[in-house]
């Protein structure tokens, strides 16, 4: 996962300006002492890692959240259009293999694929459901099946 920071954070007054909270309220999201952020504010500046967990929290930090979402939904949907085109090239590469004709060869693949994948009369597909698999009868008794020795 690629982990991005902002190289630059507003200053600790404008972020708690922004969250509009109190030095106590910031003090009980940070877990740290209300003395704490007090001296925080009057030296005008925080760790790094407290100033990170504010930023996340106000405008400029949701906001950067949005984009990156944002830019994540639209490179998924990209995705998903893309398989859909490669799924309609492959649905039309059937279609084509299945006019080429059927010549009644019992290990025809295209037949297989035809019947399998549901594709009908008009060349497009239709919702199958789950072809069980074929059961073999034997006449007369039960197969057995023997444990080999090693």
């Amino acid at each position: 996962m690629n982990i991005k920071a902002p190289r630059r954070l507003p200053t600790l007054a404008d972020m708690i300006r922004d969250l509009e909270a109190s030095p106590r309220e910031v003090g009980h999201a940070l877990d740290v002492s209300e003395s704490t952020v007090y001296r925080w504010v009057n030296v005008g500046t925080a760790p790094r890692a407290p100033m990170l967990a504010l930023y996340w929290l106000t405008r400029w930090g949701r906001s950067d959240i949005d984009a990156e979402l944002w830019n994540r939904a639209t490179v998924y949907q990209g995705l998903a259009q893309a398989m859909e085109r490669e799924l309609w090239a492959m649905q039309q590469d059937i279609q084509r293999l299945g006019q080429i004709g059927d010549y009644g060869s019992a290990n025809d693949p295209v037949s297989q694929i035809t019947r399998r994948f549901g594709l009908d009369g008009a060349g497009t597909f239709k919702a199958m459901e789950p072809t069980a698999h074929a059961t073999i009868s034997h006449s007369g008794t039960e197969p057995r099946f023997v444990r080999s020795r090693r």
